[in-house]
């Protein structure tokens, strides 16, 4: 009887550890990433109404947006705007298109100057904005979603000056969505890589390509990624 005791006590103290450790891994695999998804939730490509002349164009400086200050510049080109900002800090999204006034990309007038370009007043034609929405679910083993991540590029083309070109303005990345899981840590920024002129010297079309660098962190482990997105002033959105 003593032993059969005995016996049954040593089994269920085996059985208390090892649902403690099954306890714990299961723990730990909660906070794992394992899978990472990227598609396309929505997109709406730019109009415009050239066989309509309906256009929309500023006529004086009191209805010309802030420019921002000059952070790309090549032979023909200058963009304007904030070169790099943060998308999502520490799981909180920090831009919005409501506080965030976008990248422009204008012509370059005098070779001489980094500055030289038109007043925002003196381009017309600008075609209505046009936007693509993505999204980024990160899952752990188990097939739980862990981090939720919804943004969109926005981007308004068309904009000539002197009747010659197709520039950019109103170019962003912004955040529409956000979940993230207790035990992640979840941040985003982003970048302006580069400008080019997808045309020639007299009629230029502005192009321009942006990065989304995002980390999601745990206590087990890090996944990091970039997204690059390429926009011009001929309307063209595309992930590169």
């Amino acid at each position: 009887m003593l032993f059969w005791k005995m016996l049954t006590l040593g089994s269920l103290c085996l059985l208390s550890v090892v649902s403690k450790n099954s306890l714990a891994a299961m723990s730990k695999s909660r906070l794992e990433i394992s899978s990472a998804e990227f598609k396309v939730v929505e997109k709406v490509s730019p109009v415009h109404f050239e066989e309509r002349n309906d256009y929309v164009s500023f006529e004086n400086e009191k209805g010309a947006p802030e420019m921002g200050e000059a952070i790309s510049v090549i032979k023909d080109l200058v963009a304007l705007g904030k070169e790099i900002y943060p998308l999502v800090e520490k799981g909180r999204p920090t831009v919005s298109m409501t506080d965030f006034k976008g990248i422009s990309v204008l012509p370059r007038l005098d070779q001489s100057s980094n500055l030289s370009y038109p007043e925002f007043y003196e381009m017309e034609n600008w075609w209505l904005p046009g936007f693509a929405r993505y999204e980024i679910i990160l899952k752990n083993i188990y097939g739980v979603t862990v981090v939720h991540f919804v943004f969109s590029v926005h981007y308004q083309p068309g904009g000539s000056y002197q009747g010659k070109g197709k520039y950019l303005t109103n170019v962003a990345i912004v955040s529409d969505q956000l979940l993230v899981r207790w035990g992640f840590d979840f941040n985003a920024q982003v970048k302006l890589v580069g400008i080019t002129n997808m045309g020639d010297k007299e009629n230029r079309v502005a192009g321009a390509t942006l990065q989304v660098e995002y980390t999601a962190k745990s206590v087990m482990n890090e996944y990091q990624n970039t997204s690059r997105f390429f926009v011009s002033g001929d309307g063209t959105l595309k992930k590169l």
